[in-house]
């Protein structure tokens, strides 16, 4: 697995984006769940086997958000899977914190933008260094 872990410091939550590899067995994604804290939380949606997709969890005691991507094999399919993991991050902030204004909705939306596609896909194109960090600041 490759993991990467970001801080949203204006809304003081911490976001871990998981990228799981051909390699990794569900044990492995069930240890990592488990040493987050995400006990309880339906995994059933996350297998090694699967592709093209993710799947987005959350502690809001740690206030810590999880969003863990299957391999991907088409790139349009990451562009949307990208999109979609982001949007259910992005509510579940806003509801955590009763938020209900669209602009900051928005404003999050974009500094989200830029840790999926500008930092984490980045890290991923380079696998190798990938697995070295353990956590990039934007």
């Amino acid at each position: 697995m490759i993991q990467a872990d970001y801080n949203i410091p204006i809304f003081n939550f911490d976001l871990k984006l998981v990228q799981i590899e051909e390699k990794d067995t569900l044990r492995d994604i069930d240890e990592l769940l488990d040493k987050i804290g995400l006990v309880g939380e339906e995994r059933h949606f996350i297998n090694p086997s699967l592709v093209d997709g993710g799947h987005t969890m959350t502690n809001e005691n740690k206030r810590i958000i999880v969003v863990v991507f299957h391999r991907f094999i088409n790139e349009s399919a990451k562009i949307e899977t990208y999109g979609h993991e982001k949007r259910h991050v992005v509510d579940r902030i806003c509801m955590s914190l009763d938020i209900q204004d669209l602009e900051t909705a928005s404003y999050l939306s974009g500094y989200l933008e830029k840790i999926f596609y500008l930092q984490f896909d980045r890290l991923l194109n380079d696998t190798n260094e990938a697995k070295k960090i353990k956590s990039v600041d934007i």
